[in-house]
């Protein structure tokens, strides 16, 4: 139930970021930041994914990394577990 409850506030909180993605307001990247560090955090799908995505795109990869110092301690250990050198998931 805990996993259900993060993928849909990871999802609604993504939806949010995309909205005020566009608009003057700093406020859609952390969305989508917080978005994503939800869903990892609730699927272990989703995490193996983001490796395997983060290993292929360096760009993304530093976009991530750059990020993760912005998110509470415990999202960040989720993105941390998705690093591309990392050997567990």
């Amino acid at each position: 139930m805990r996993n259900l409850f993060l993928v849909t506030g990871g999802f609604v909180c993504m939806a949010g970021g995309l909205v005020f993605l566009p608009l003057p307001t700093p406020f859609g990247v952390p969305l989508l930041l917080l978005g994503t560090a939800l869903i990892l955090a609730g699927s272990a799908v989703a995490r193996r994914h983001m490796k395997n995505v983060r290993s292929g795109n360096d760009r993304l990869h530093r976009w991530l990394a750059a990020g993760e110092r912005y998110l509470p301690r415990r999202l960040r250990r989720v993105f941390r577990q998705t690093h591309p050198d990392k050997d567990t998931v």
